[in-house]
């Protein structure tokens, strides 16, 4: 593969979020290093999280998607700790808050992005079932990193006005009728659950991970859905192999550990809109940094990880075949329906 040919297969690289996200991050990093190990994953975890806001602005409110963003997620974790006691609640409003996010979709793109970041915040908090207070310790610490983050991207934009500008939105998903929009919401409400619920069954480690890749990976069209399941597989394996090997080189050393996860994440923030493969590499390295500052088992969070991306994409795939089969026998009948699904057309 020849220069040019990479430059393709990559994608547009935005570097100025890498300095605009990624010394605000570092900063963070540095400051939970005195903190207690599930307090400094959690803040950082959040302030990752709340960094890919800078790239995102809204009519006239450029900061806005980062401070909406923190506060709906600091929301969301003690609505998903405490609907956690009770799976009936947890399975609803993790259906219905799919569904707002995917119909979204087809609105705004920068809304859009917010939401899908409280989906995530409210499955992740869905793993510490608790009390309100037990919900509010948790959301604390993501307003804590969160604003950190926030505060630290402020300062470099008034240093360098030139990294301040935002990217171009996401773009919309179309639909020619309201109700493919909402035979898609549904479909994605039912892949999140039913992820979630395959995950919770087996016994999964960090079951909501399973959940987020489907969330990730479904698509209205199903060649979209297939292509972002096999980058998001193959992203998490490469990501996730290659950081174990660094963490091993690193003896895991704090230090070192740090400074791989900055460049991990920074490369990540210059990505977004690149290939969703690499994109997807990057944020797990990220992750599985994380995971080691925070004297956690990264081979068991790899492993957790890789798993949950097989299942949660799995299950968003065959509904993506089930969605694609009905809108296909709804336009064509019966036998038109059987010939897109196993001879999907280019534009599906």
């Amino acid at each position: 593969m020849n220069l040019p040919s990479l430059k393709t297969w990559i994608g547009t690289v935005y570097w100025q979020q890498a300095l605009l996200g990624g010394p605000a991050l570092l900063a963070v990093l540095a400051l939970s290093l005195s903190w207690e190990p599930h307090v400094a994953v959690v803040t950082t975890a959040s302030a990752f999280t709340i960094a890919f806001g800078a790239a995102h602005a809204l009519p006239g409110r450029r900061w806005w998607p980062m401070i909406v963003t923190c506060l709906g997620m600091a929301s969301a974790t003690v609505l998903g700790s405490v609907a956690a006691e009770e799976a009936w609640a947890l399975f609803a409003l993790a259906g219905i808050l799919t569904a707002c996010c995917a119909a979204l979709s087809a609105w705004n793109g920068d809304w859009w992005w917010v939401d899908l970041q409280v989906v995530c915040a409210f499955l992740v908090a869905s793993y510490f079932p608790g009390s309100f207070d037990v919900g509010l310790e948790r959301a604390v610490l993501v307003v804590t990193g969160g604003g950190a983050q926030i505060i630290f991207t402020l300062l470099t934009a008034l240093l360098w006005p030139a990294f301040a500008a935002a990217l171009p939105s996401p773009p919309l998903q179309v639909f020619q009728q309201q109700a493919q929009l909402r035979r898609y919401a549904l479909t994605a409400a039912a892949a999140v659950v039913l992820s979630l619920a395959l995950a919770r069954g087996v016994s999964l480690h960090n079951d909501y991970w399973a959940s987020i890749a489907a969330l990730m990976v479904l698509r209205p069209g199903l060649h979209d859905t297939r292509t972002r399941y096999l980058r998001r597989l193959t992203g998490t394996l490469v990501g996730c192999v290659a950081t174990m090997f660094i963490i091993g080189w690193a003896h895991d050393a704090t230090g070192w550990l740090v400074v791989f996860t900055a460049l991990a994440a920074s490369a990540a923030f210059s990505t977004q809109k690149a290939h969703y493969g690499l994109f997807t590499c990057l944020m797990s390295a990220t992750i599985i940094f994380m995971q080691a500052i925070g004297h956690g088992d990264p081979l068991a969070a790899t492993e957790h990880r890789i798993e949950a991306t097989l299942l949660g994409g799995s299950v968003a795939l065959v509904l993506g075949m089930l969605l694609s089969l009905t809108e296909r026998f709804l336009e064509n009948g019966a036998f038109g329906a059987y010939q897109g699904v196993f001879r999907p057309r280019g534009d599906d």
